[in-house]
């Protein structure tokens, strides 16, 4: 890697960099560029600071921030916003597959007990003593 003063680089160089990073907060990790620009581009991939990833149309190169760039330009740690819903709903989906599989876990234990309770003079239909129960698996409920 070639060392890099940024306070120093050509104007072409440094809003390569700052469009690179505009882009990335906004969640697009690349974004295209006027084959004009090739040799700042070449010259910021000869610094480790973004990766070229080639053709994307007439005239047209497709570029994206290296973890250096990212590094550099966003500070390390950073995560964009995209990144950061993604997590929240991973976060979301996590606590909804919890709550499914208490659902699914309390339908079945229900079943189980209408099935157990067939031959013993139960109609087979759910009662508040199997609402009380489902409740009490699925939100921690005493019977309420």
């Amino acid at each position: 890697m070639i060392t890099f003063d940024g306070d120093k680089l050509p104007p072409a160089q440094q809003l390569i960099l700052d469009v690179l990073a505009a882009r990335y907060r906004t969640g697009e990790p690349f974004w295209n560029f006027a084959d004009r620009l090739g040799p700042a581009i070449a010259a910021l991939d000869r610094a480790g600071l973004v990766e070229p990833m080639g053709y994307e149309g007439p005239g047209r190169t497709r570029v994206g921030l290296s973890d250096a760039g990212r590094d550099r330009m966003l500070g390390s740690g950073y995560t964009s916003p995209m990144e950061q819903a993604r997590a929240r709903a991973t976060k979301v989906e996590d606590r909804y597959g919890a709550l499914l599989l208490a659902v699914t876990t309390a339908w079945a234990e229900l079943v189980r007990r209408e099935r157990d309770h067939a031959g013993h003079g139960r109609d087979g239909h759910l009662d508040g003593e199997d609402l009380g129960l489902f409740r009490e698996v699925v939100f921690g409920e005493q019977g309420r």
